[in-house]
């Protein structure tokens, strides 16, 4: 026999956490989050000074500064010149922004969900149904009913797809990342660096512990041609940026790396239906 529940949220992450935590503060009761297995190993993240006024709303900001973040004051960009451009946070009203730990903070999310009673499933979603008004949801070792249902699993978009909806994808993009380790990694500042070069682009963020990640953004075809998603060919292409390889001098790799994730910015079409 199918579990029930009033909505059913495919994804435990940010964005199904957020959606949940939203419900429940609203007096909706009976929800259900379906936590799609993901990577552990996330790239740094900033998130801008703004985010405290949404955390706030979720009721999330005193357990979220008790984890002290690492502080960011914005970014510095080389996009098309040989100077660096900065775009700060020292006018915005609401201060510094933050390099998140992702895995502090979507603790933080998990056991804020939890503590409003929300059922947790660990599960893959397999496939969604739909009869009768009700929605089910099928995973490998139960099957959960539910009146409404909320995409929040990323680009694999089970329950879209299932619903016919369609993956459209914008642009081709990969990102090929390395953590590094350095006791003076913070020298520049905390803010996020990026810097175009003929064939992508660098990005760089110091995250919590003294480390940064550091990825180059390119398209599939060039991670062949440069051997990008080789460790000689990789650091080859860091060792010819300006600003990225001055930021790292010093620096360690502490990954085996370089990993290389899909970041093709898509959409999904429709982006929802009726009650989903």
């Amino acid at each position: 026999m199918p579990e029930h529940s009033k909505v059913t949220i495919v994804g435990g992450g940010t964005s199904g956490c957020a959606a949940a935590i939203f419900l429940a503060l609203n007096n909706v009761s009976d929800v259900c989050i379906i936590n799609q297995p993901v990577s552990r190993n996330r790239l740094g993240e900033c998130v801008p000074p703004d985010t405290r006024l949404l955390l706030k709303k979720l009721e999330l900001w005193e357990g979220f500064e008790r984890q002290a973040h690492l502080k960011c004051l914005g970014s510095r960009a080389s996009w098309s010149q040989s100077i660096l451009g900065y775009n700060d946070f020292f006018t915005n009203p609401y201060g510094f922004g933050w390099h998140l730990d992702r895995i502090r903070f979507d603790r933080l999310l998990e056991e804020k969900t939890k503590s409003l009673g929300i059922n947790w499933i660990e599960g893959t979603c397999n496939q969604v149904t739909c009869s009768e008004g009700r929605f089910r949801v099928h995973c490998p070792d139960r099957t959960v009913e539910s009146d409404w249902l909320i995409e929040a699993s990323g680009p694999s978009s089970p329950v879209g797809r299932s619903l016919g909806a369609v993956r459209e994808v914008v642009d081709q993009l990969i990102f090929a990342y390395v953590f590094f380790r350095h006791s003076s990694l913070a020298k520049e500042g905390n803010f996020t660096l990026l810097e175009a070069v003929e064939n992508g682009w660098w990005y760089t963020a110091d995250i919590p512990g003294k480390e940064a990640a550091v990825a180059f953004a390119t398209d599939p075809e060039m991670v062949r041609v440069l051997q990008s998603g080789r460790r000689v060919g990789w650091l080859k292409q860091l060792l010819s940026t300006t600003y990225v390889a001055k930021t790292l001098e010093g620096a360690t790799p502490i990954s085996p790396g370089p990993v290389l994730r899909s970041v093709s910015p898509s959409l999904l079409s429709p982006a929802g239906g009726s009650n989903w």
